[in-house]
């Protein structure tokens, strides 16, 4: 028993705890060699909207009806555009009238 009570103590003090915490640093980054080329660019999907700085997502009520007529007319016209875009080209309207 005196094995067990003595490891305990032993956690309780603060040098023990000093010496089993120690945090190791991260190794610091080593740059590419001017001679060696940056990896090209893996084909695929090009950036979107979201990964974007000048876009940002917000949250609108709108009627469902009119949300899914909306949709409607868009999937069906020539036009190949989404909502948002829509959506940006009536505020865009709107505010431009407003100056």
């Amino acid at each position: 028993m005196t094995g067990l009570r003595d490891a305990m103590a032993a956690l309780r003090e603060p040098a023990a705890i000093e010496k089993t915490t120690k945090v190791e640093e991260p190794a610091p980054r080593r740059s590419l060699p001017a001679n060696i080329p940056a990896p090209a660019k893996r084909p695929g999907r090009p950036p979107g909207k979201r990964s974007n700085p000048d876009y940002g997502q917000f949250t609108v009520l709108l009627k469902r009806a009119t949300h899914q007529e909306a949709v409607d007319q868009l999937r069906h016209s020539s036009e190949r555009r989404d909502f948002a875009e829509l959506v940006q080209e009536l505020l865009e309207k709107w505010l431009k009238q407003r100056k």
